[in-house]
């Protein structure tokens, strides 16, 4: 909604940044607002001031002020003085009139056993309206030789401080006026022309590539060639020009253009380097291969016609080695026969006639994900800086069509996991202290928290417009279905390189629950002790975090096992996630900062699927946001102006999200940590314990329901807390409940409250909560009728 009475708006602009510089976090005082931090203050030779002091017969003085902290709501000074061991004080903040502010605190106090200096504060008033800003010039101190004295010696000093009240953050409204960035400057309301971005993003990855298949990790684009017929003139057997060689000397196509075979040069015979898979590149006839080894890992660019041109890209592992590109010719020798292929759809068109037969049928059966995925990321342009998938999308760009692509099938993978947040429930994490055992003081911490891959219906939405779009452009393939990829067995994960190898947490105190699906959130926990969670927490929250991986072994003989990357991290954009904006809705609604900390606002982006000609192109325009920030629970509101609103309609944009930093905020942080830990160092925990004694036997009592409460519930201690209730039905049976947390040294206490419930659905109560601290209860007749009236007379009658 648009900006509403009560709400104080400021104007975009440099008073606007300035503003937000105080209002970053609401309850913190900047330290040295005035500037006047460590300074002794000057004093007025004020005439009024010296005729007062002359008929005052005091004989002290007052020898020096300094300011020991000033802040926005708080004036602390230091007050040296001499011969004034029995007078008496009063302190006031004074106005350019001289005449005491109101809204700021006054000091009156006798110095009788007081002792130089003296440290006096001066606060200003919590009920003054948001926003208020004052400022003293002034700070005067009246001395007398009682309260009651008319006459007194004035001492007055020059002060400067300002003072301001923070404003409420979720009543501010920021406003951010969005300025293009390259292209989409070029974008008019009037004319509705798409402008291409002419950058294409250069890719990076998220961890040491060298550790996974090559195959897994490639990024590189995979596009087909139009037609099956531009495949089979590629098979065959390609001879390098160069006789002599010393690098590749044959190169073998197959599979219709799906496989590559290299051979090296090598004595007596050529090295044979393994088949691999060939994934087309946009360009025609152009295609990529990579073949790692333990030495180095080659890239091939191929382009194919009358003859093949190889460029090789070899990066060795050894630093000292770096890079060496080379460029090859080869000409086709021989054509390798075609290994039959399915009927596959083309253009539209069908092979056989226009009712399937059962043999087409069942040619579109899935067979499971291949391994020669295509990638979504190579097309993409864009005026922004992208780098890592991630910032587009939870799913990984590299997508795994079937083995039999006339089923239209393809298979998807996470681009990671982390700690689970939302505005509703906060951080899925907690430390909790007081998981030691009876025979251990060492005050362990048990720590726990879910992680996610955060793939929402919305994320796997935006996949299947980008995978039409690509198939639209790619007869070879058709376009069915979108699916996670299949799993042979349930992913496991590793936490040892953050755990163990960091930490030094043995594996068996370390438990992570996975289920068979991987779009499901992960539970995970561990043991450690006090220290440790210490050096944990300030990891968790300076976004080194604790990492990670997960395997996953695919239902397939030719994809490799998946290794996923692991974070656990608090303070983290990856954490916090995606900001998606509504289309056509986020112009005239505000966007509140829902989360714990500062945001520093940089771009919103809009990824576009357009057609050129025959081709459909993915495209991201930018529009600037300045680098606002914008505190936690503040609001803002866009000025979209220069964002044409044809770009919102339907089949044109797909997704349109927020990119923001997280500014650091140590109080934020800190006030997180606090709410994600709970318990006691070096408290116990323990279960509370009832067993009944001929309850059942003789009566006609279908259960006892019995409920706990107590202090010692709450791992702080601070509130009283119910605990799960307890239903009893059988004698001489053991039913417990907790957990309680006791600190070092104290009893347990609880209390407890009876419900009796007979066969025909009667129930008796308890009078009042019963106190007990002991953990073990015992219950029979006589407990029962002590506590529920209705028992006695029942008791009385059967006597």
């Amino acid at each position: 909604m648009k900006a509403t009475t009560g709400n104080i708006f400021y104007s975009y602009g440099i008073l606007t940044l300035a503003l937000l510089c105080l209002f970053t976090i609401s309850h913190i005082n900047a330290q040295n607002f005035s500037n006047l931090q460590d300074k002794d203050l000057n004093r007025i030779d004020d005439v009024a001031g010296a005729i007062t002091g002359l008929i005052s017969s005091l004989d002290g003085k007052i020898d020096k002020v300094t300011v020991l902290h000033d802040s926005e709501k708080k004036l602390k000074v230091s007050v040296s003085y001499t011969g004034l061991e029995k007078a008496f004080l009063s302190a006031r903040i004074l106005g350019n009139n001289r005449n005491a502010q109101q809204g700021i605190s006054r000091i009156e106090m006798t110095l009788e056993g007081k002792t130089s200096p003296l440290e006096l504060e001066f606060n200003l008033s919590e009920t003054l309206p948001e926003g208020t800003e004052l400022s003293s010039p002034f700070l005067e101190f009246k001395l007398a030789k009682s309260k009651n004295q008319f006459v007194k010696t004035i001492f007055l000093y020059n002060l400067n401080k300002n003072w301001k009240t923070e404003i409420n953050p979720e009543n501010l409204i920021i406003p951010i006026t969005l300025e293009p960035v390259g292209s989409a400057s070029n974008l008019k309301e009037s004319t509705q022309t798409i402008v291409l971005p002419q950058k294409k993003p250069k890719l990076k990855y998220t961890f040491d590539a060298s550790k996974l298949q090559a195959t897994t990790l490639s990024r590189t684009a995979v596009r087909p060639s139009t037609t099956t017929t531009a495949k089979n003139k590629i098979d065959g057997i390609w001879i390098n020009t160069n006789k002599n060689t010393r690098s590749i000397t044959k190169i073998i196509v197959s599979n219709n253009g799906r496989n590559i075979q290299v051979f090296g040069k090598c004595s007596p015979k050529d090295c044979d380097w393994g088949k691999k898979p060939l994934t087309p590149l946009r360009s025609i006839n152009t295609y990529r291969a990579i073949f790692p080894s333990s030495v180095a890992t080659s890239t091939f660019t191929l382009k194919f016609g009358d003859k093949l041109e190889a460029t090789q890209n070899r990066v060795y592992k050894s630093p000292s080695r770096g890079t060496k590109t080379s460029v090859e010719t080869f000409s086709k020798q021989l054509q390798v026969s075609h290994i039959a292929t399915l009927p596959v759809t083309i253009a539209g068109t069908r092979t056989s006639s226009s009712t399937p037969t059962k043999e087409e049928e069942k040619s579109k059966e899935p067979e499971g994900p291949d391994n020669s995925p295509i990638s979504l990321w190579e097309d993409l342009v864009a005026d922004n800086d992208f780098e890592f998938p991630y910032e587009i999308t939870n799913i990984r760009m590299d997508i795994y069509p079937d083995k039999n692509l006339a089923s239209g099938v393809f298979y998807y993978l996470p681009t990671a996991y982390h700690l689970r947040w939302n505005t509703d429930e906060g951080y899925n994490f907690r430390m909790l202290y007081g998981t030691a055992e009876e025979n251990n003081t060492t005050g362990n911490v048990r720590m726990t928290g879910t992680l996610t891959p955060g793939i929402s219906s919305n994320e796997v939405a935006l996949m299947k417009s980008l995978l039409e779009s690509y198939v639209k452009d790619n007869p070879i393939y058709t376009y069915t279905e979108l699916k996670i990829i299949p799993l042979k067995s349930t992913p496991t994960m590793s936490l040892s390189s953050g755990l163990e190898g960091q930490y030094d947490i043995p594996e068996d105190k370390i438990n992570v629950t996975i289920s068979s699906s991987i779009t499901n959130p992960i539970d995970v926990s561990w043991v450690t002790d006090n220290k440790t969670k210490e050096e944990m927490q300030v990891a968790l929250t300076e976004g080194v975090g604790i990492k990670g991986l997960m395997t996953l072994a695919p239902d397939s003989d030719n994809v490799p096992e998946q290794l996923i990357p692991v974070r656990i991290t608090l303070a983290d954009e990856r954490t916090l996630g995606r900001f998606a904006l509504q289309p056509n809705g986020w112009r005239d609604e505000n966007w509140k900062n829902n989360t714990p900390f500062p945001l520093r606002l940089k771009n919103i982006h809009a990824l576009i699927i357009e057609k050129q000609g025959h081709k459909t192109i993915p495209l991201i325009y930018t529009w600037d946001l300045h680098d606002v920030e914008v505190p936690a629970m503040a609001n803002v509101n866009f000025d979209a102006s220069k964002m044409p609103k044809w770009i919102e309609t339907k089949n044109k944009t797909e997704r349109i999200w927020l990119e923001y930093n997280i500014v650091d905020c140590s109080s934020c942080v800190n006030s997180e940590i606090e709410k994600l830990t709970d318990g006691t160092t070096n408290s116990k925990v323990k279960n509370i314990t009832f067993e009944s004694f001929k309850i059942f036997d003789s009566t006609n009592y279908a259960f006892l329901k019995i409920r706990v409460r107590s202090i010692h519930a709450d791992p702080k201690g601070e509130t009283m807390v119910e605990l799960p209730s307890i239903r009893i039905t059988e004698d001489m049976s053991i039913f417990s409940t907790g957990p309680i947390y006791l600190p070092e040294g104290a009893e347990p206490q609880f209390e407890y409250f009876f419900t009796l419930v007979t066969e025909e659905g009667i129930s008796h109560n308890s009078e009042n909560w019963m106190t007990s601290n002991e953990t073990e209860v015992f219950i029979g007749m006589h407990s029962l009728t002590d506590s529920i009236k209705a028992l006695q007379s029942t008791t009385e009658d059967d006597d």
